[in-house]
């Protein structure tokens, strides 16, 4: 199978990079608006100002995966995460494991 496969040049493809569909930004520090209500975009377009370079984000699955995917990082920072099954506790072992490399 493998030798019936036809390679292509990447240039041929339509390839964007991930950085322009990213819904949240980083965003000046955060200012005190207390009328304003509080959402999750909000919340994540505010966290990424809190992330250093060179950091290791964990996410856990659900909502806190699905902010952070579409968080803009910093220069360097790993993204960790574990969306194949879905497994709920998963960023407790790889927390531990990113600690200790």
């Amino acid at each position: 199978m493998a030798q019936k496969i036809e390679k292509r040049p990447t240039s041929s493809l339509s390839i964007k990079p991930a950085y322009e569909a990213c819904v949240h930004r980083r965003t000046e520090s955060f200012k005190s608006e207390s009328p304003k209500q509080i959402t999750i975009s909000r919340f994540y377009d505010r966290m990424a100002h809190y992330i250093p370079d060179n950091a290791v984000v964990l996410a856990e699955t659900g909502n806190s995966l699905f902010g952070a995917a579409e968080t803009m990082m910093p220069k360097g920072v790993t993204f960790i995460s574990q969306v194949f099954y879905g497994s709920i506790g998963y960023t407790v072992g790889a927390a531990l494991g990113a600690a200790m490399v």
